[in-house]
């Protein structure tokens, strides 16, 4: 249409895609093994955006019902 470069193909999207999984499960892996209490801060830094996005979605559920939206 106008013109550019060509689409990747399948495999050449998925393997950078897998490369970035076993970059994290090394890294995970090297930190676990250097120390076995990091699994704290690992975890932490897994969880804590969940229980961000958690907590946002119950204020904006009271925000909304206190307006009655």
């Amino acid at each position: 249409m106008a013109g550019g470069a060509d689409p990747k193909s399948g495999g050449g999207m998925v393997w950078p895609f897998l490369l970035r999984y076993v970059l994290m499960g090394v890294a995970g892996y090297v930190i676990l093994s250097v120390s076995p209490m990091s699994l704290y801060g690992l975890l932490a830094g897994l969880f804590l955006p969940v229980a961000a996005i958690a907590w946002e979605a119950v204020y904006e559920g009271y925000a909304a019902l206190r307006r009655d939206i």
